[in-house]
């Protein structure tokens, strides 16, 4: 009979441990949120949308999404034609005072910012990987997938080494001065 006990005692043990190491790993995963600015007219951002879409696939049970759109053309219409064309299943908004842009520093669309919300930290902001050398310029071969890779090791607890890439692509327009009616 003792050795029945025990023998339920060390599964129940084990069962809550792997219980704890899951609500750690789901804490961890709900914590991080990836902001992208995009223009619904920006060549280049046309140009990453089957990537975002791979992406939300991939990663977005286990990340926020949230598009913006920082630009005061890019009117709700326009927005839904966008997410219609480029079948973008992530949630996405208009950002016409650039409320957004200018809280997380966002100079060019598209550019991809991942955030720690456990720890209040950017961990990635710049480009999607090294597709276009300059606007205009694109190579045969993408060598470097920056946002991949940081949402990779920072999924596996590990740190991102390159927290930044310069992004390339159409500049967010910051002296239209519009501001929202107080």
């Amino acid at each position: 009979m003792r050795i029945i006990i025990i023998l339920l005692f060390f599964a129940l043990q084990a069962g809550t441990s792997q219980s704890q190491d899951l609500n750690k790993t789901e804490s961890n995963t709900d914590s991080l949120s990836l902001y992208l600015f995009l223009l619904d007219d920006c060549p280049i951002c046309l140009n990453y949308t089957v990537l975002l879409n791979d992406l939300y696939t991939e990663y977005g049970s286990r990340i926020n999404f949230q598009g913006y759109f920082p630009n005061f053309s890019s009117k709700p219409k326009k927005i839904d034609l966008f997410k219609q064309t480029y079948h973008i299943e992530f949630p996405v908004q208009t950002d016409y005072y650039k409320e957004q842009a200018k809280k997380w520093n966002a100079q060019v669309t598209p550019e991809a910012i991942l955030y720690n919300n456990t720890t209040k930290k950017i961990v990635y902001q710049g480009r999607i990987d090294n597709k276009f050398v300059r606007i205009g310029k694109r190579r045969n071969v993408v060598t470097e997938h920056n946002l991949v890779n940081a949402i990779e090791l920072t999924l596996e607890s590990k740190e991102v080494l390159s927290s930044y890439a310069e992004p390339i692509g159409c500049f967010i327009n910051y002296s239209d001065n519009i501001t929202r009616n107080k």
